[in-house]
C-alpha cells in the first residue's frame, strides 16, 4: 500500500499541476455563492472521490450535519447569518468531525480564533486552495482520529436542535425588536410557527400589533445593551 507520504508529498501538500489524489468519505461543503447549484469546492472534492453534500448557508449546513453525520466539513467563512466560525463552534459542541475553513484573507487573529474554536485547518485563497483535496484526504485518513466521536443519539439531536432554535429566537427577538413578521421572514417560517415556539420557550408575554414583548434572557440582554449604550454616550 502506498504510504501517506507518497500520497500527500513529504510536506503534506502538492503543486497545482499535480494529479488529484483519490480517496473516499462523505463531505459536507458550505459555499454561499452556488451558481446554478454548482460549487467549485464540492466539484473538486467530488473529483477526489468524496460523496459530497453541498449547502449554501450555515443554518442549512448544521441541520444537514445533524442528519447525515459526514466525515468532513469544508466551509467558506461567509455563509449567511451563521458564518463559518459559528458553524464550526456549533459542530464542535457535539462532534469531533474535521472542519476546514476557507477564508480569502485569513488574518492571523482570525486563524487563531478558528483554531481555538476547533477548526482543523484554515485554507486561504487563492494560495492554498489548490491543496484542498490533499488536505481533505489527510484529515479523514484512517488512524488520524483514534477515538472517533460517538454517533449522536436521537435524544441528543433533539436537544441540540432545541438549544439552537432557542438561541436563534433570542437573537432575532433583539435584532427585530419583537416584530413577528420580520422574525418569520428571516427564519423562513410563518408567524404562527414563530409564535408557537416563542410561547414554548416562555419568551412571549404579550402581543400587540404584530410585535411581542421580550421576556427572559433576551430581555436581560436587551437591558444590558441599553445600559452599555447609555454609558458609552457623550458625557
Amino acid at each position: 500500500m502506498e504510504s501517506m507520504e507518497g500520497i500527500f508529498g513529504s510536506s503534506g501538500g502538492a503543486s497545482p499541476g499535480s494529479a488529484l489524489p483519490t480517496g473516499s468519505g462523505r463531505a459536507l461543503v458550505v459555499e454561499e455563492s452556488l451558481e446554478g447549484g454548482a460549487s467549485w469546492l464540492a466539484s473538486r472534492l467530488g473529483e477526489t472521490g468524496f460523496e459530497v453534500r453541498a449547502c449554501s448557508d450555515g443554518r442549512t449546513a448544521f441541520e444537514a450535519f445533524i442528519r447525515e453525520l459526514p466525515d468532513l466539513i469544508v466551509t467558506r467563512d461567509r455563509v449567511g447569518e451563521i458564518d463559518g466560525l459559528e458553524l464550526a463552534r456549533r459542530v464542535r459542541e457535539v462532534s469531533g468531525v474535521p472542519v476546514v475553513l476557507v477564508d480569502p484573507v485569513a488574518p492571523t487573529e482570525r486563524r487563531e480564533r478558528a483554531f481555538r474554536i476547533g477548526v482543523d485547518r484554515v485554507v486561504s485563497e487563492p494560495e492554498e486552495l489548490a491543496r484542498l483535496p490533499w488536505i481533505a484526504l489527510e484529515l479523514v485518513a484512517p488512524g488520524r482520529h483514534p477515538d472517533p466521536p460517538p454517533r449522536l443519539t436521537a435524544a441528543h439531536v433533539r436537544q441540540v436542535a432545541r438549544s439552537q432554535l432557542q438561541a436563534e429566537l433570542e437573537r432575532l427577538l433583539l435584532e427585530c425588536r419583537g416584530n413577528l413578521a420580520e422574525m418569520a421572514r428571516r427564519m423562513g417560517k410563518d408567524r404562527s410557527t414563530v409564535r408557537y415556539h416563542l410561547r414554548r420557550f416562555g419568551m412571549l408575554v404579550e402581543e400587540r400589533a404584530n410585535a411581542v414583548e421580550i421576556r427572559g434572557r433576551a430581555a436581560s440582554r436587551a437591558d444590558g445593551q441599553a445600559r452599555e449604550g447609555e454609558s458609552a454616550g457623550p458625557s
